[in-house]
């Protein structure tokens, strides 16, 4: 989920009738979905846009089993890697329980 458009690929709007619960309990309307690319290297497909999250939400399951990509866990890190290759494709730091990805060149 994104409230960002900014790296959108492609973008399918939504009748203002879908609506999610986020983490406050407040209830928020879907604008839409898109593919959206985060390096070259990897695109995830079908991310809700939500204007009102202050933060994008990155699913893991949807990463590794929509993307062919593999993500690896260490303690203050996590790498996120391209299956076939193992190439690692972009990496995230931990702070205070969540990991927030690094900004990348690629």
């Amino acid at each position: 989920m994104t409230h960002s458009s900014q790296k959108f690929v492609s973008y399918t709007p939504f009748s203002s009738n879908r609506k999610i619960t986020i983490a406050d309990g407040s209830v928020s309307t879907v604008a839409g979905q898109s593919d959206i690319a985060i390096n070259k290297a990897l695109t995830l497909s079908n991310v809700l846009h939500i204007p009102k999250l202050f933060t994008n939400i990155l699913s893991i399951q949807k990463i590794t089993k929509g993307s062919n990509c593999s993500v690896v866990f260490y303690p203050n890190r996590c790498v996120f890697q391209k299956q076939s290759t193992r190439r690692i494709i972009r990496h995230a730091k931990e702070v205070n329980g969540l990991y927030y990805l690094e900004e990348s060149s690629g």
